[in-house]
């Protein structure tokens, strides 16, 4: 008898598992595409029968279907919204908030594949924001971006399901939607290894509890697992997280001086240049300075986030939800993190490398 090979096995087909069971080789696609318009139950039996039978997809026919259905795409879905809960007619809230740094990467990305990317603000009101979401749905929009929203905006809510929704960084959005973010947890790691080189032995935050608002777990995490990662080789002085929107000066010099800490991460290198200089710290020789989330024309060191390759990855991520027709919320939710990069400054040592 001869032994079978891969070549002899028969491949299962739509027409094989759609007269298994007993419907249409339409309702089949449908369902093995996970398509709303075939109701719940008839999807989770279907797959669950091509899963019994073996099926897999024809390679060559799925990449002949994505290409025309890409084709298509840009007839249907031509408008992307970035949507913001940041309000430009507030005073109360910043220019810089509002229109992210990641925002026109998104729409030159978006353009180059033939989208328009449109801004609308999304209220804090839950009514008024199902409204919005209504209205995008009869303009034709079926891909959103979700880009920030303030601290007090507690409540984020869309009629989700009609839309392919990428969260850009961090919002109020459900945390079970599909994220593009910067990767805050692998920036503390290299900042850290950063100090460390340069002879920090006692390490410490100087924070606002605003600027640490969305990043706290994720920075504080990556602070212990750096800390870990270095054998315990450095102590972790009780951070300094200022209640407000600035720091303190004098609180910023109180602290120093109480820690004794020798290397400093903070979103505020300026001000603590100044609570060192009055203390007649000499930086970067006595006290090392890292700034988290500089500007790439800071002449301080620190990490620098990706926020253009964040936007652009995001356009990519929704791009290829609207091609697969990927509405609603995911069943497990994808996480796509971006490496920051350090970048050298007057307020760290560089240690040359032998």
């Amino acid at each position: 008898m001869e032994n079978n090979t891969l070549g002899s096995l028969k491949r299962v087909t739509l027409s094989d598992i759609a007269r298994e069971a007993d419907v249409s080789i339409g309702t089949v696609s449908l369902c093995l595409n996970n398509n709303k318009r075939a109701a719940k139950k008839t999807r989770e039996r279907i797959q669950e029968i091509a899963e019994r039978m073996g099926y897999r997809e024809d390679p060559a026919l799925s990449a002949l279907v994505a290409y025309r259905t890409a084709k298509k795409m840009h007839l249907e879905y031509e408008i992307l919204a970035f949507l913001s809960g940041w309000n430009p007619e507030d005073p109360s809230h910043s220019t810089l908030n509002y229109r992210s740094s990641g925002v026109e990467p998104a729409k030159a990305r978006a353009e180059r594949f033939g989208f328009e990317l449109r801004e609308f603000w999304i209220p804090s009101n839950v009514e008024e924001q199902m409204r919005v979401g209504r209205r995008l749905y009869q303009m034709g929009v079926r891909g959103v971006i979700l880009a920030g929203t303030p601290k007090d905006q507690s409540t984020l809510n869309l009629p989700w399901h009609d839309f392919a929704t990428l969260v850009l960084g961090r919002s109020n959005a459900p945390s079970t939607l599909d994220r593009c973010a910067a990767n805050f947890n692998q920036g503390l790691e290299l900042m850290v290894s950063k100090l460390r080189k340069a002879g920090c032995r006692r390490l410490g935050i100087a924070a606002t509890d605003t600027k640490l608002s969305w990043t706290s777990y994720e920075e504080m995490g990556g602070l212990f697992r750096a800390w870990y990662m270095e054998g315990c080789g450095f102590h972790l002085v009780e951070p300094f997280i200022e209640c407000g929107r600035v720091l303190e000066l004098e609180s910023v010099i109180d602290w120093i001086q109480k820690t004794r800490v020798d290397g400093i991460i903070t979103h505020d290198p300026g001000l603590v240049l100044q609570a060192a200089e009055q203390l007649g710290l000499e930086v970067p020789g006595q006290l090392q300075v890292a700034g988290l989330d500089l500007p790439s024309s800071s002449p301080y060191a620190g990490i620098i986030t990706p926020d253009a390759q964040v936007a652009e990855v995001a356009v990519d991520r929704l791009r290829y939800k609207l091609l697969h027709r990927d509405w609603g919320i995911p069943k497990m939710r994808i996480d796509t993190m971006i490496d920051c990069q350090w970048s050298p400054g007057i307020t760290v040592r560089e240690v040359s490398r032998l």
